[in-house]
């Protein structure tokens, strides 16, 4: 019975459509990349920044959001369901990022990406029960993003420069807290905020 499982699981996976940032038309050689801790063995930094089309989300309100309102910074999405576990986990250490990096050239934008239930009704709710009532989050229930990116597995962070483009990501759950994060989130704000191109 365990091995079927497995079989399916492989399947299911093989079967999902291979997505591909490199798909994404190339915007810019990205240089030398940063040495990251062993922490981040998992994050991808693109030797080729990425260009995407301008992903505009809605708020709580129903309101439409764009990226773009962040330019000049690094930004860090972070794809999130509320019934996803390692998101529960990683949603508290994703606050504590956007609170460190106020004003410092990284915004944090989770993004909620459930396709069913009350939006945002039950994502506020369990904000709440996580003890982050004052987490701002955007929604995506029509997976939009999907057309950019892969929403097969969450949590999935996906970083852009200070220029909308595409240059980085680490897909499944990263303690965030971890030693060396913040050293390297400040290396990548230095070379991504205001991109220097080769």
């Amino acid at each position: 019975m365990r091995i079927s499982a497995l079989a399916l699981g492989l399947a299911l996976s093989l079967s999902l459509p291979a997505h591909a940032t490199s798909q994404l038309e190339k915007a810019y050689a990205t240089g030398e990349p940063i040495q990251k801790p062993m922490v981040l063995s998992r994050m991808i930094e693109f030797s080729q920044a990425r260009k995407v089309p301008d992903l505009t989300f809605n708020n709580d309100a129903g309101e439409p959001v764009s990226l773009s309102q962040f330019r000049g910074q690094v930004v860090l999405l972070n794809l999130w369901a509320t019934w996803c576990g390692p998101c529960r986990k990683e949603l508290p250490e994703m606050d504590a990022l956007k609170t460190h990096y106020q004003g410092k050239g990284l915004t944090v934008v989770p993004l909620n990406i459930d396709q069913e239930g009350e939006l945002p009704g039950d994502v506020r709710a369990l904000l709440e029960k996580l003890d982050l009532p004052d987490l701002p989050t955007l929604y995506d229930p029509e997976h939009t993003i999907g057309a950019t990116v892969p929403v097969n597995v969450v949590p999935a962070t996906y970083l852009f420069d200070g220029e909308g483009h595409l240059v980085g990501f680490v897909r499944g759950y990263l303690d965030w807290e971890a030693k060396g994060i913040i050293p390297y989130l400040d290396k990548f704000i230095a070379k991504y905020a205001q991109p220097q191109k080769s």
